[in-house]
């Protein structure tokens, strides 16, 4: 998660140019962090 609370952030973003396997994996990373901290959030 980036300084935003709720934005998350992959591949060239993060870090400068990468490989695509780079950015994919950071994307499962993510991802996953985004599938844990959502339960969290109240539902409007």
């Amino acid at each position: 998660m980036t300084d935003l609370p709720g934005l998350f952030a992959i591949g060239d973003v993060v870090s400068g140019l990468n490989q695509i396997s780079v950015a994919v994996g950071q994307a499962a990373i993510a991802a996953t962090a985004a599938h844990h901290w959502l339960p969290f959030m109240p539902r409007d």
